[in-house]
């Protein structure tokens, strides 16, 4: 599948989640309630002889005083269906999905309720800029992106609407959860300590002004001594006071005039080593000898010296890949920690190779990309998954690890240390443990909804 394509896959497969990627990553770790009890023993019955078949319309639950009807389930079972391999859910799986599709449509149902009490809603406006923002990020004009959703078989009307439904579920979410709760200091410096493998010395910044003294290809001897004794005039004249800039002039085409005024301030690492060494015990202002290179002789002058302000840390960076299969519930986290153990098992003795295992069964954005996440940082990744990443050797693959998105398979491929700023290290930290109090935060709200809400289930879907 192209690029546009997982994309369109991806975006219908969140739009008719309800509440989305936020929901997925927490429904994993919610423990089992009277609510779910209640809700898996009800869609027992939508397998059992006595569930209604037809085309005919009917309530099949009510959420405080808004109805489920079975058109509405129908329409999002058949949607799901033709978003799964070959168009139809496996016969194993089926009962897990009803359970997924039911539960998104209860939340979604007393997000909406919540968010009216609270007038929370979405401005048209708002809705035709996401949607141009999508088309967009996948190359697409707004006619080619509603040509492509009718050869996906869906409506621009119901995309539209659905884009609507998630925006307004992602007002309402800020709307009652805390979005960026407050972290403490200590807690940041700890996490750090934890991350870096040591602190870099600071890093020395210089500014030099350059004249170039070439030597003519394949010239003679004296050609060259002509070259060295006039470098070490243009020398003895800087240090006596005269310009840079000025020796330039008068050294006409044989130096580079831009050069010498000063090729900027920066590490120290991006210049020459031949010319760090040359400057390493000079100060500010001196000028050295001639320094001869390949391309002739160069003299250099010390314009400025400082160290740089930011503060490196040294982390161990890791590239790896993975293979992710999205679980809701205690079941699904078993029914795919059994099925990528056996494909470990494949991959570990040869029969598979972990990317083209990547892209025929990961649910993941990367999958496409053999899993490949490319280069990370400590801090990029939820600490479920990244801890048992980092201690992964090179080369090997992880049993199955579960995460509040799903259950993974990990390949390490490369490691490196990496120089990185410690501001930015410390951002990334903090974003990270924000981002874990703001799920905690939106799996309570959502917990709190249903304890407060009527929920009556009143006859089961066959589907």
């Amino acid at each position: 599948m192209n690029r546009i394509g997982i994309f369109i896959t991806l975006s219908l497969a969140l739009f008719y989640s309800g509440s989305g990627v936020a929901q997925t990553s927490v429904a994993g770790q919610v423990q089992t309630t009277a609510y779910e009890n209640g809700l898996r023993s009800f869609l027992k019955n939508a397998q059992s002889a006595d569930a209604r078949t037809t085309d005919a319309d009917f309530i099949v639950a009510l959420v405080n005083s808004e109805t489920i009807t079975y058109q509405e389930v129908k329409a999002r079972w058949e949607r799901l269906q033709s978003l799964a391999p070959g168009g139809r859910i496996p016969a194993q799986e089926r009962a897990e999905a009803l359970y997924r599709l039911m539960d998104d449509l209860v939340t979604e149902r007393l997000q909406d309720q919540a968010g009216k009490l609270a007038g929370v809603s979405v401005e048209p406006a708002a809705v035709d800029n996401a949607i141009t923002s999508i088309a967009k990020q996948n190359d697409l004009t707004l006619a080619q992106l509603r040509e492509r959703l009718s050869r996906d078989g869906l409506g621009y009307d119901e995309f539209k609407a659905r884009i609507a439904a998630q925006l307004l579920s992602q007002r309402v979410r800020e709307r009652f959860t805390d979005t960026r709760p407050y972290i403490a200091n200590q807690i940041i410096d700890a996490e750090i300590a934890l991350m870096q493998t040591g602190v870099v010395p600071p890093i020395l910044q210089i500014n030099l002004a350059h004249l170039l003294f070439s030597v003519p290809e394949n010239g003679s001897n004296e050609q060259e001594k002509e070259v060295l004794a006039f470098a070490q005039n243009v020398v003895q004249r800087a240090i006596s006071g005269v310009e840079f800039a000025q020796l330039a002039e008068m050294a006409e085409n044989r130096a580079s005039k831009a050069d010498a005024k000063g090729m900027g301030l920066k590490e120290q690492d991006r210049y020459p080593t031949l010319f760090v060494e040359a400057i390493a015990n000079i100060p500010v202002g001196a000028v050295t000898a001639p320094i001869k290179s390949g391309a002739g002789y160069h003299v250099l002058k010390v314009l400025e010296k400082k160290e740089s302000p930011v503060v490196l840390v040294s982390v161990t960076e890791t590239r790896a890949r993975h293979i992710l299969l999205p679980t809701n519930n205690a079941s699904d986290v078993e029914r795919a920690t059994v099925q990528l153990a056996a494909l470990r098992d494949e991959i570990t003795s040869g029969k598979k190779r972990f990317a083209e295992a990547a892209k025929a069964v990961s649910q993941d954005g990367s999958a496409q990309a053999g899993g490949d996440l490319g280069w990370t940082s400590p801090g990029l990744f939820v600490p479920e998954f990244e801890k048992p990443m980092m201690q992964l050797p090179i080369g090997q693959v992880s049993l199955p690890v579960v995460s509040r998105f799903g259950v993974h398979l990990i390949e390490v491929v490369e490691r490196r240390e990496a120089r990185v700023p410690r501001s930015v290290l410390r951002e990334r930290v903090l974003g990270h443990l924000r981002e874990t109090k703001a799920q905690e935060s939106y799996k309570a709200w959502n917990q709190e909804l249903r304890d407060r809400a009527y929920i009556e289930w009143r006859e089961a879907p066959r589907l």
